[in-house]
């Protein structure tokens, strides 16, 4: 390697290094300016895109365009890093993200995209409990409730701490709108027991599952017993976990 491409790769690191101290203070708009210039100096190296969309997730997730940028830093980190299993999750996670700011045919064009993201970082990670919740969370936004209480009970039995009450509650509401009334209230009734750690911020976030509840709710007239004991199962996590906001997770 030549002396100027050793300059360019230390100049290169040496601004994700900024972008990361100006991230652990807070200053997202700084650390932001230092991602734009590592991808300037090496825009075929992958990292930089990665920093900058999470970055830009991080400001503010709930824009639109700042969401559709993210999306685009994951689309370019993973053509040139496809086998990146964060990289998918996040282009994911980011989409059903955007998601939330749509309706009909458009919302679950986006959720279908999701899903097959997801799916590509569960490949990549197959003992991920993460990576199957994420999939069960998407199911059910989809009305798959079948697939999300497999993908659930799958994530249950490789999953610890805060993880197993995810999947308690996406098995529950999913179990609750097929109807199961069994299976949901013993969901229900492990949420309310205490057994399971509380939830941190840190842990999950509940993104489209709330949204596609309060839809169903919206429909017309009072909800009928389906829908009623899924938001039981869903007040029970709520009570667990407070953090509504959408964040990168």
């Amino acid at each position: 390697m030549g002396t100027d491409a050793l300059l360019l790769q230390a100049r290169y690191a040496e601004c994700l290094r900024r972008a990361d101290q100006f991230e652990a203070i807070g200053s997202l708009v700084d650390a932001i300016r230092h991602a734009d210039e590592a991808i300037r100096i090496g825009p075929e190296l992958p990292r930089a895109y990665y920093v900058r969309g999470r970055l830009r997730r991080l400001l503010d997730s709930t824009d639109p365009a700042r969401l559709d940028q993210a999306a685009d830093d994951f689309r370019a980190l993973l053509q040139r890093d496809p086998r990146h299993p964060d990289g998918w999750r996040l282009l994911a996670s980011t989409t059903t993200l955007r998601a939330a700011a749509c309706t009909g045919p458009a919302r679950s064009e986006l959720l279908t995209g999701a899903y097959r993201a997801f799916q590509e970082s569960a490949r990549l990670n197959p003992q991920s409990a993460t990576a199957l919740l994420d999939l069960a969370e998407v199911d059910l936004c989809l009305a798959r409730y079948r697939e999300a209480v497999g993908n659930a009970a799958s994530a249950w039995s490789v999953a610890s701490g805060g993880y197993r009450i995810v999947a308690a509650w996406l098995a529950g509401v999913a179990n609750g709108l097929l109807g199961r009334e069994p299976a949901a209230r013993k969901h229900h009734d492990l949420l309310c027991s205490g057994k399971l750690c509380r939830l941190s911020s840190a842990t999950w976030c509940i993104t489209e599952v709330d949204r596609y509840l309060e839809s169903l709710r919206a429909t017309g007239g009072p909800p009928d017993r389906c829908t009623a004991l899924a938001f039981e199962v869903h007040e029970a996590f709520q009570a667990l976990y407070h953090q509504f906001r959408p964040t990168a997770h």
